[in-house]
């Protein structure tokens, strides 16, 4: 197997291709998701009635009984919602919430997501610095790293957080399945710095790839030596056996996918390869903007949920610490 290799403008895989489940997955995520900048295809984020504000006359309509964290909860939401002219939530709980080829995002929806969780919403839109040169000395990843931590927290065995090359995420034997890699670089440094990080974060997630094709073969009872024929190169994957790596820094935010590939030799044997491929590089400036939060929000509301299945998948107990 390949160490994991750069790929864009690659080859669109065939249907007959076994990982064309898994780029038809991370496409539709793309198209719904992913820093979106503007509101066309973008796919509404489901909150049930107990998280939507409700108005009486033009007088917000709160509960007594709910709790504070609750009231800034709504109260985010509904804001949300309103910057994206009203069709960011989808105020009707779906019926059906997305398979194997398809995702949407529960966060707000699953009965076992932590209200630490769901909170990280106010984080990321209460954070604010007085003027730009005190958010210019204030490390940025400290400001993100939180909101990025609090919604990933059930998930905390399963993401490496990297500052300045550092890994700040204690080692463990546990299946890396998500990497954000924050870098304060100079400009004269920014492509170098932000290549190692790519190169990084691919070692970093080599193991969790070579563990995604043993499942596939155990999937179908295969002898990890088996020899492909064609046949078995045309079996699909399962569209979720990928992985997705963030770079931030100042002033961009690149969203990575890695997933085995299967290509077939000159020889006529088949051979794995791993493959990183980029799917936004989103501009922004410090301090974030809202549409830039909002964007950001999206994007890791779609990254817990596949990391949530993802550990589902592979029968790996997703906590839930309420």
């Amino acid at each position: 197997m390949d160490r994991s290799s750069w790929v864009r403008g690659s080859r669109v895989p065939a249907p007959c291709d076994c990982w064309y489940s898994i780029e038809h997955r991370c496409a539709s995520i793309d198209r719904g998701y992913l820093f979106k900048r503007s509101t066309e295809g973008w796919t509404p984020i489901p909150v049930p009635p107990e998280l939507q504000l409700t108005h009486t006359d033009g007088v917000l309509d709160i509960p007594p009984s709910s709790r504070p964290s609750t009231e800034s909860l709504k109260v985010c939401l509904d804001h949300i919602n309103k910057l994206q002219m009203g069709r960011w939530l989808d105020k009707r709980v779906p019926a059906h919430v997305g398979d194997a080829t398809t995702l949407t995002v529960q966060l707000f929806i699953r009965i076992d997501a932590t209200d630490r969780q769901k909170a990280a919403v106010v984080d990321l839109f209460s954070l604010n610095a007085v003027s730009h040169q005190l958010m210019h000395e204030i490390a940025f990843e400290r400001l993100l790293g939180i909101f990025i931590r609090n919604i990933l927290s059930v998930h905390i065995k399963h993401f490496s957080f990297i500052s300045d090359g550092e890994n700040r995420q204690p080692e463990n034997t546990d299946l890396t399945l998500f990497v954000v890699t924050f870098e304060n670089v100079e400009t004269e440094r920014k492509l170098y710095e932000s290549w190692a990080a790519r190169a990084n974060m691919a070692r970093l997630l080599h193991k969790t790839l070579i563990y995604f094709v043993m499942h596939h073969y155990r999937t179908h009872d295969w002898a990890y030596d088996r020899r492909l024929s064609d046949a078995d190169a045309a079996v699909m994957m399962d569209a979720r056996l990928c992985v997705y790596s963030i770079f931030c820094s100042r002033s961009e935010c690149t969203v990575i996918s890695h997933s085995p590939r299967l290509d077939k030799q000159s020889d006529g044997r088949y051979r794995w390869r791993f493959d990183m491929t980029q799917w936004v590089e989103h501009q922004w400036v410090m301090p974030l903007e809202y549409r830039d939060r909002i964007g950001l929000l999206t994007t890791m509301l779609a990254m817990e949920q596949h990391i949530y299945e993802l550990r589902g998948l592979l029968a790996l107990d997703v906590e839930s610490h309420q």
